[in-house]
């Protein structure tokens, strides 16, 4: 691609799909809404037209898989890939679907969209999402500690490493380096040999580790300098939902639910059980018979068990009972009770004060990471339909628009229902089949709100309007 397009004008709508809707074998051309060519595509750019735009989609291509992970990646490498986009097109939109969305806020985050000082340096005209459930997020102050630390530890090392490199090469040259010690012989060839393929060995393998140093370096330096609010910023992002979006509605659901495996005095309560165990086998293991017979008994020829009033064994109460018994009779309870109080204030009590709520927050976020594909050291929370790190207008599906969305769903939902209701309600058939027929068909792609915003002309007009808004607002006069 060449500059021809930028100096013609050309714009470029770029469209990153959401989770599970990658294309397949990396086409850039097909019938999904983000392909080139799509009924989607093709009617954006007739409506571009008619408002005097000529524009060209671009689509972006994620592994569009749940994960925290995943969309920050494709994230970085959509930031990456603007530089280049606007060296092509004078201007720059972006249209993201559900998760989408969040990778497109997160490049404007990694490019630090509309917090430059003048608006040539911006590599973002426009970003619009659709059914984006945003999250927040967040790093705790030693994660940021740590990403400053390991930077300076990265830049030390590179310039150990440099200073090593290049003395060795000045030994080299200079002839120092297997210059003998006096009173030594000359190294030989292969000492020498030996020694330089040694160092060269050394030197490459460091070279190897710094690089993934650096990379990393740069990489968590990027994420912890990037924007975590919406203060400061000048570009204004634009977002679609409706007010039946499912998968909004149910990331926020899951965002407020109040998860706490560990009710409060849990982990005390739940301490006894263990503790009685644990303090019979403390019993069983220090009140054995022989055990105790030895312990009591001695060796042959010793006299008993010796306290301070003197030796004292079963003869002084009961004459004939074994030593062995009357320690078990005498200091069981004692070892008991000793053992149970001692497990249940180690792991009970002490858990129960010091990291219950701890627990809880780990447990919870656990669980609420299998929705929200949260995964790696960031935190995701606070889902909403709008940027957490950029003003957003926000635009409502209502009146018509909505009701058309939700009887397109509806039909969806009964083509689907009326599909597998006599495999459901037949006799004799295993229903768990169907069921699972039903869950993975292709058509509840199509029964949901959510995935079905590109079908209709309104949204593409909504579409068009916005990004005709932003072109016209940056042209000269």
């Amino acid at each position: 691609m060449s500059n021809d397009k930028a100096n013609s004008g050309k714009i470029a709508v770029i469209t990153v799909h959401g989770t599970n809707d990658t294309a397949k074998d990396g086409l850039l051309d097909g019938e999904k809404w983000f392909q080139r060519g799509s009924t989607f595509a093709t009617a954006l750019l007739a409506a571009l037209n008619q408002r005097n735009i000529d524009a060209e989609i671009v689509p972006f291509l994620w592994t569009g898989a749940n994960s925290g992970q995943a969309r920050e990646k494709a994230a970085d490498k959509l930031a990456d890939s603007l530089k280049k986009h606007r060296k092509d097109y004078v201007q720059t939109h972006i249209v993201g679907h559900s998760h989408g969305g969040n990778v497109a806020n997160e490049a404007a985050d990694f490019v630090r969209w509309g917090r430059h000082k003048t608006q040539n340096k911006e590599r973002i005209d426009g970003i619009i999402t659709v059914g984006t459930p945003f999250f927040k997020r967040s790093s705790s102050g030693y994660e940021k500690l740590g990403g400053l630390l390991f930077m300076v530890l990265t830049v030390l090392s590179m310039v150990m490493l440099l200073v090593f490199g290049v003395g060795i090469l000045v030994l080299m040259a200079t002839g120092e380096l297997h210059k003998p010690a006096e009173g030594e012989a000359p190294s030989g060839l292969g000492e020498i040999i030996a020694v330089n393929s040694l160092l060269a060995a050394i030197f490459a393998t460091n070279i190897v580790g710094m690089a993934l140093m650096a990379q990393l370096a740069v990489s968590g330096v990027r994420r912890l300098l990037r924007p975590t609010d919406s203060k400061g910023a000048t570009s204004h992002m634009t977002s679609i939902w409706h007010p039946n979006d499912e998968a909004i509605a149910f990331l926020q659901k899951v965002d407020q639910l109040p998860v706490a495996p560990l009710a409060k005095g849990a982990l005390f309560d739940g301490s006894r059980t263990q503790a009685i165990i644990r303090s019979v086998q403390v019993v069983l293991l220090m009140g054995g018979a022989a055990i105790y017979q030895i312990l009591i008994q001695g060796l042959p020829g010793s006299e008993g068990w010796w306290l301070p009033y003197g030796p004292v064994g079963s003869d002084t109460i009961l004459p004939g009972l074994p030593d062995s018994m009357f320690f078990v009779a005498l200091f069981t309870p004692l070892i008991f009770f000793g053992s149970y109080l001692a497990y249940r204030f180690l792991f009970g009590l002490l858990p129960e004060i010091f990291l219950r709520d701890g627990l809880n927050k780990a447990f919870g976020g656990a669980l609420k990471s299998m929705a929200f594909g949260r995964d790696g050291d960031v935190t995701l929370s606070e889902v909403s339909t709008v940027s957490h790190t950029h003003p957003t207008e926000q635009v409502i599906l209502k009146g018509e628009t909505q009701k058309a969305m939700q009887m397109t769903a509806a039909g969806a939902a009964g083509s689907l229902i009326e599909k597998y209701r006599w495999s459901l309600l037949s006799v004799g058939t295993d229903p768990n089949a169907a069921l699972q027929d039903l869950a993975t068909d292709a058509m509840t792609w199509d029964s949901l709100i959510h995935t079905i915003y590109f079908d209709h002309p309104e949204v593409v007009e909504i579409i068009a309007d916005r990004i005709a808004a932003a072109v016209n607002a940056k042209k000269p006069g």
